[in-house]
């Protein structure tokens, strides 16, 4: 059996959870893409749907939502979603680039980085590493020195210190 046609058990599964049946599910999620029928789904589209659904299941439950699939693994699909780590490290480096007011400016980021269109949530921890990598270099710019250091913060430190190391960034490319 091919993973497509795991994944879209893995759908109705979801589905079944939240309580809808195959034709709700279907007129759901085909009306949220914009498709005729959820075999034209792609891959990518039908994980998404599958955690969303999985998310909405858990809210409606009452259980603890988990933001960023803390544990990196994205509820055994198979495949690692962003830490809350890599999360927070985003975030903070978006706050120092100023880009927090924006949220075009990281999308678009994440898209040039990745390839992908996607919102920080849905990145894999591979995705997300290329993100962080290329917003530190965004901020050192030429300063390797300055490089290395923003890579051996972590993301509570960077909060903390925003204001010292936007100077030292001013310093540096001023």
């Amino acid at each position: 059996m091919d993973s497509r046609v795991k994944k879209l058990r893995s759908l109705h599964a979801a589905g079944k959870a939240a309580g809808m049946d195959h034709e709700m599910l279907s007129d759901s999620i085909c009306s949220h893409y914009g498709l005729a029928s959820l075999k034209d789904l792609s891959e990518d589209q039908i994980d998404e749907a599958v955690l969303r659904l999985r998310s909405a299941t858990a809210a409606a439950s009452g259980k603890p939502k988990r933001g960023y699939y803390g544990s990196g693994t994205a509820n055994g699909l198979g495949y690692s979603r962003i830490t809350a780590a890599q999360a927070k490290k985003i975030s903070a480096l978006e706050y120092l680039l100023g880009w927090e007011t924006n949220p075009a400016r990281l999308a678009g980021f994440i898209k040039r980085q990745t390839g992908k269109d996607k919102a920080v949530e849905w990145l894999t921890v591979a995705h997300a590493q290329k993100v962080i990598i290329g917003l530190q270099r965004i901020l050192a710019g030429k300063d390797k020195a300055l490089y290395h250091f923003l890579n051996t913060l972590e993301p509570g430190e960077m909060e903390a210190n925003g204001e010292l190391i936007r100077q030292m960034i001013a310093d540096a490319n001023g």
